[in-house]
C-alpha cells in the first residue's frame, strides 16, 4: 500500500474546532486557547494531514521567545481523532522541525490519566526533541477509596477519626464562597494565586466546576475547587485550610470527602496535580500526598529541537 504523504496545515480557530471536537482534556481545546490568548504574543493551530484526514493537532502560544504547548495550563500536548500510531506521531514532530526552522518548540504531553495516547507521544517525541524538565504530579485511584483509612498511617488515620467525631462535614458551595478561602490561604502562605475568581468564572463556561467547604459545627476549615474533565477524572484545582483553622485533621478529613464524593458519582481518578515544578522537587508536599494512598506520576517536558 502507498502510504500518504503527511503535511503540516495551518488551521483557523474555527477550523480547528471542527476537525478536533474532542480534545483529550479542556487544556486542549481551542475555547481555553483564545480565553488565555492574552498570556501569548501569538498562537497557531496546526494539523498534519494525509490528503483526506487530519491526523494529529496540535495549539501553540508564543511566549518570551518560545512557542509552548501548553502556554498557560499544566499540559498541552497533541489532539487526535482516534489512537494513532507512534508513526504518525513521529511525522507530525518531523514537520513540526521543518516549519519552526530551528525556532524553540516546548510541549508537555497530559499525563496518561488523561490520554492513553500521551505514551506514544512520549516515544516519538524523543528522536526529535531533548528531555528537559520533569514535573512530578499525584493521583488517587478512586478504587482505592474502600480502604481509604485503613491505607493511611496510623497517626493520619487518628487524625482522620477525630475529625469525623467532630462532624466535620462536606458542603457544596458557592464558587467565590470557595475561592475566598484560597485567597486567604495563599496570601498568608506569600504564594502567588494564577488565577483570579474572575478567571475562574469564565472557566465554568466550558468546564463543570465544583466547589466544596469543609465545615465543622457550621465554621468553615478548607475548601476545594475541583474540575471535572468527563465523568471519569477530577482534578483539584485548589484546595487548603483557612489561615486561622489549621488542625490536625482538617486535610485527612477534605481529602476523605472529596474521594468519597468523587468515588459515589462513579468517578476513576482524582488528579491533586504537580508536587514540584521545573524538576524542582517538593519532598514535603509529596510525602503528603502519599501519605493519602497517592500515586506519583512522571510529566516530562521536551524541547524540539
Amino acid at each position: 500500500m502507498r502510504q500518504k504523504l503527511m503535511n503540516l496545515h495551518e488551521l483557523t480557530p474555527e477550523e480547528y474546532k471542527i476537525v478536533y471536537p474532542s480534545p483529550v482534556a479542556v487544556y486542549n481545546s481551542v475555547d481555553f486557547a483564545l480565553l488565555n490568548s492574552g498570556k501569548a504574543e501569538d498562537l497557531k493551530f496546526l494539523s498534519l494531514y494525509d490528503g483526506v484526514n487530519h491526523r494529529l493537532g496540535i495549539i501553540l502560544g508564543l511566549r518570551d521567545g518560545e512557542w509552548r504547548s501548553p502556554f498557560s495550563a499544566p499540559f498541552g500536548g497533541f489532539s487526535c481523532n482516534g489512537k494513532e500510531t507512534s508513526g504518525v506521531y513521529s511525522d507530525m514532530c518531523c514537520r513540526m522541525t521543518e516549519y519552526f526552522r530551528g525556532r524553540s518548540v516546548r510541549i508537555v504531553p497530559p499525563p496518561d490519566i488523561y490520554a492513553s495516547g500521551s505514551a506514544s507521544c512520549g516515544y516519538a517525541l524523543a528522536p526529535w526533541a531533548d528531555w528537559r524538565n520533569l514535573w512530578e504530579g499525584h493521583v488517587y485511584p478512586l478504587m482505592k477509596f474502600p480502604d481509604f483509612e485503613h491505607d493511611l498511617p496510623s497517626r493520619k488515620a487518628r487524625y482522620l477519626r477525630s475529625g469525623m467525631r467532630r462532624g466535620c462535614r462536606l458542603v457544596r458551595s458557592s464558587l467565590d464562597e470557595a475561592y475566598e478561602v484560597v485567597r486567604s490561604h495563599h496570601a498568608d502562605k506569600g504564594y502567588p494565586l494564577r488565577m483570579s475568581i474572575d478567571d475562574l468564572k469564565a472557566m465554568e463556561s466550558f468546564v463543570r466546576i465544583d466547589s466544596f467547604l469543609l465545615e465543622e459545627s457550621g465554621d468553615v476549615l478548607a475548601a476545594a475547587i475541583v474540575y471535572r474533565h468527563g465523568n471519569k477524572l477530577a482534578q483539584v484545582i485548589y484546595w487548603c485550610h483557612l489561615p486561622d483553622k489549621e488542625t490536625d485533621y482538617s486535610m485527612p478529613v477534605l481529602a476523605s470527602e472529596i474521594f468519597g464524593f468523587y468515588h459515589s458519582e462513579g468517578f476513576e481518578y482524582v488528579d491533586l496535580g504537580p508536587s514540584s515544578g521545573y524538576s524542582d522537587p517538593n519532598p514535603g508536599l509529596s510525602v503528603f500526598k502519599e501519605s493519602l494512598g497517592c500515586l506519583p506520576y512522571l510529566k516530562p517536558s521536551y524541547l524540539l529541537r
